[in-house]
């Protein structure tokens, strides 16, 4: 049984009317019916913001180590990795696409996921995506500690302020979040670059021969990885009801963010085995490969780089999962005060604050490692709905539509069987956990407080 109401239309004598836009009606937690709006909210976030944020949210501190990492793994085939995740992400993100051009509220492929599979399987991937976007926003605040080298209380201290900061920055308009997201991803490109550019007149070709292709096993493990450093692209789609146009804005901006992400990793891959060869397998091969293209100064400037990256990383990640909050309230399984619009900031305000505040929480209280048992499965359920729900829907005739959409869903499914299958069997458990506590809290929300049906 559906336990949200229908759309319900605000009073367009004190707003403008916004095509598309729905209010909800809500009643949880012994509140009466209140209408929630997206109408406030401004839609700035074109094209270009939607790539940068993206392609920001996914390059953190990963892409500084994961070159030992691949190395160890496959050696100099480890490019190879690069490109069979490229693809495998290009057909999940396509389908997400296909689900979040049409997607004028916030929530984007969450809230289509709901529409389309219903609303209990929607509820459990809004649950698992928001056990998933809290352990990473946590791990980010943590890992900037890391990269700065701080230890007890000092690390605490700035995990705490940098994301409280971002959140603010965020709450008190969108604008000034995707800003900063701009800025850090720009800032965070430079010392890569330099790395790139530089290191591909170091590289020496023995580097790159590759004595024996690696096994399937070895390469799937490897994807699984893999898989993670491209994670995290969907975020951007979350705040919907601040796109422009997303019928355009969603497939030029994600695909543009794939394909450069996938050419970014690959490059940064490439080069590093070029520069190193057996040497890449280090704790920082980056910084190692800049130290060999420009001295003790080009070291210096990864590790800045690091901490850049890290930082743009969590703001990207903390202007778009908020909104899983926002969306929470609209289904009706989290307060309805978080989906309020301020109408001073026009922004989901509650749930900026309130979704900081849980990042924050769970980076001191320990909560995180936990919540790393099932990231990746949890993530990889969510991705595997998004496939399945593009099989079932019927697209409008207005829509943005993909060619071969159902085929490019079907591949999607295969990809991601094949990562679940190198997953071990703890992550399962972790996941079925938390379904089962998922599901026996819903059921008691819907037995302490039934939403009536309206016309």
């Amino acid at each position: 049984m559906r336990i949200t109401t229908p759309l319900i239309g605000c009073d367009s004598s004190t707003e403008p009317h916004r095509p598309q836009t729905p209010a909800v009606r809500l009643k949880r937690f012994g509140a009466s019916l209140e209408h929630v709006t997206e109408k406030r909210l401004h839609q700035v976030i074109g094209p270009w913001g939607l790539a940068l944020t993206a392609v920001n949210i996914c390059i953190g501190a990963g892409i500084f180590i994961l070159p030992g990492i691949m190395a160890g793994m496959l050696g100099p085939a480890a490019v190879l990795a690069y490109l069979v995740c490229g693809s495998a992400t290009a057909l999940v993100m396509a389908c997400f696409v296909e689900l979040s051009s049409e997607v004028t509220r916030t929530g984007g492929p969450l809230a289509a996921l709901e529409d389309i599979l219903g609303p209990w399987p929607g509820y459990l991937c809004w649950l698992l995506y928001g056990m998933y976007g809290l352990a990473a926003c946590a791990f980010l605040g943590l890992a900037l500690s890391d990269a700065l080298g701080l230890q007890g209380a000092a690390r605490l201290a700035v995990c705490t302020a940098a994301i409280a900061m971002i959140g603010a920055i965020n709450a008190v308009g969108v604008r000034h979040g995707l800003r900063f997201a701009v800025a850090t991803t720009v800032a965070k490109m430079v010392p890569l670059a330099l790395v790139i550019i530089g290191g591909a007149f170091a590289m020496r070709a023995e580097n790159l021969r590759i004595p024996q292709w690696p096994a399937s096993s070895a390469l799937g493990t490897a994807a699984v990885t893999l898989f993670f450093a491209f994670s995290g692209t969907e975020v951007a789609m979350l705040p919907a009801g601040e796109l422009k146009n997303p019928r355009t804005t969603v497939p030029r901006g994600i695909f543009v963010a794939v394909f450069s992400l996938t050419i970014i990793y690959a490059s940064v891959q490439w080069v590093s085995q070029g520069v190193l060869g057996a040497r890449l397998q280090g704790t920082a091969p980056l910084a190692e490969v800049a130290a060999v293209v420009f001295g003790s100064a080009g070291r210096n400037i990864v590790r800045i780089g690091t901490g850049i990256s890290i930082l743009g990383s969590l703001s990207g990640a903390l202007l778009g999962f908020p909104r899983w909050a926002f969306l929470g309230a609209r289904m009706g399984v989290l307060p309805a005060s978080l989906g309020h619009v301020s109408t001073r900031f026009a922004t989901p305000f509650n749930a900026i604050i309130a979704t900081t505040a849980a990042t924050v929480l769970v980076a001191l209280s320990g909560a995180l490692t936990l919540l790393a048992a099932l990231t990746s499965a949890s993530i990889l359920g969510v991705y595997l709905a998004a496939c399945f729900a593009v099989l079932r829907r019927e697209p409008s005739p207005d829509g943005f539509h993909l060619p071969a959409a159902k085929a490019i869903a079907v591949g999607g499914v295969l990809a991601i069987v094949w990562l679940l299958a190198h997953l071990a069997p703890r992550e399962f458990a972790a996941v079925a956990t938390v379904l089962i506590v998922g599901t026996l809290y819903r059921l008691a929300l819907m037995r302490r407080h039934p939403v009536r049906h309206s016309a």
